[in-house]
């Protein structure tokens, strides 16, 4: 049996989410009912309330490689901030958190 892991988002981000799956057309929203299902599932807290270590949208992430250990960063953005590839992140300039 497959278990998933505890979602945890500020209510600010699952409003934002659900107004982005109301909105935006199928044809344009790969992956909008899974999407859909995991907020549903979702903790939802307030956004005083989120750890410092949950990263939530606009977070930036630092990543370092194993075993070359080689580190970058990425953010997490909404599709109208992304830069248009097909990734879920974007790059981030050369700014560690």
């Amino acid at each position: 049996m497959y278990l998933r892991p505890e979602i945890t988002i500020s209510s600010l981000d699952a409003d934002r989410l659900y107004k982005l799956i109301e909105t935006l057309p199928e044809s344009r929203f790969a992956g909008k009912y899974e999407l859909e299902a995991e907020l549903d599932r979702a903790n939802i807290v307030d956004p005083e309330e989120v750890p410092p270590t949950l990263v939530t949208m606009n977070s930036t992430v630092k990543f370092i490689t194993e075993p070359s250990q080689e580190a970058f960063t990425l953010t997490l953005v909404y599709p109208r901030d992304a830069d248009g590839s097909d990734v879920n992140v974007r790059p981030s300039p050369s700014r560690y958190v």
